[in-house]
């Protein structure tokens, strides 16, 4: 999100939590392509919790100059006012995603360092020190530093490809989820996933104590 450019103080920008993420894969990324990313805010809207935003990101090939993917990215600011009911829009086609039921066939365990954020900070280079110094979570509300989103989403779908038995990523034509929960730094996680049904897994993840922290994950596949 381009928090600058909407005017947010550093103290603000630090109240940011991931709220959902949706992508949409035209073709896949190679290994040592060159890429381009254009992102803009969208849209806004107040909420009980704080200011929702959400950022359109454009990815192109710079060798042919196709897009690549489109990715719309939710952020909650939380408890910044919005100063009025929304601004912008949502782009056609587009809806929050919420939790819908499906049969949780598998279920897996994973652990998750409590260094995972710190790795993986540098290596995404998303720098947020809510996710490193538990000083700054703390004072953002928080229980302790939280894992990204991203990687929170990026974990449950591989396993959640694994287990529906798509083997070639390149099918992948839309990857989203919603973020309910911070997961603490550290702590296990639980991912569901349901039977592949025609193009379409389904998947949500669960904390320690069975809450929600992923839900409405959606994996929809092209080809065979």
């Amino acid at each position: 999100m381009g928090s600058s450019s909407i005017g947010l103080t550093p103290e603000e920008r630090r109240m940011g939590v991931h709220a959902l993420q949706d992508s949409r894969f035209i073709r896949p990324f190679r290994i040592g392509m060159s890429v381009t990313t254009t992102s803009a805010v969208i849209f806004m809207r107040q909420t009980r919790a704080g200011t929702f935003t959400l950022t359109r990101f454009d990815h192109m090939d710079d060798e042919t100059g196709e897009p690549i993917c489109t990715s719309f990215s939710g952020g909650m600011l939380r408890g910044i006012p919005l100063g009025t009911a929304s601004v912008g829009k949502l782009p056609a086609g587009f809806s929050e995603l919420t939790a819908v039921s499906h049969s949780d066939s598998h279920k897996v365990p994973l652990s998750l360092d409590r260094s995972l954020p710190h790795t993986y900070s540098e290596c995404a280079r998303i720098w947020n020190p809510i996710h490193t110094e538990r000083a700054v979570a703390l004072a953002a509300g928080l229980e302790d530093i939280i894992v990204h989103g991203t990687i929170t989403w990026a974990l449950s779908a591989r396993e959640a490809f694994r287990l529906s038995g798509v083997e070639n990523l390149g099918r992948l034509k839309r990857l989203a989820a919603s973020f309910r929960a911070p997961i603490i730094a550290g702590r296990p996680m639980t991912v569901l996933v349901s039977q592949k049904h025609g193009s379409v897994v389904r998947f949500s993840a669960q904390n320690e104590k069975g809450a929600p922290i992923l839900a409405g994950g959606l994996i929809e596949i092209v080809g065979h």
